[in-house]
């Protein structure tokens, strides 16, 4: 039996970003997990007068890599936090 270590294993994460309510965020968040080859299995959008809840269940092949899709996610303006939800 062999293994392939090309392989990439890819675990299910759930991330919440709490934003401004405000046209183009969901994109730009959208945009930075694309921008770290980062799927969005699910997403759970809940907007409020000026403040939206999104919790984003990715798929991700290591902590590096979602890490820096964090710090992409935190550095949009109008996020206020980006927090791993830990179950």
């Amino acid at each position: 039996v062999s293994w392939d270590a090309q392989i990439q294993h890819q675990h299910p994460i759930t991330i919440t970003v709490i934003s401004a309510n405000a046209p183009g965020i969901l994109a730009s968040i959208s945009q930075a997990l694309c921008d770290h080859n980062i799927n969005i299995s699910q997403a759970n959008c809940v907007t409020e007068a000026t403040r939206a809840v999104n919790t984003f269940q990715v798929l991700v092949e290591n902590a590096d890599q979602l890490k820096n899709a964090m710090r992409s996610i935190d550095r949009i303006n109008g996020v206020h936090t980006v927090e791993r939800v830990r179950t």
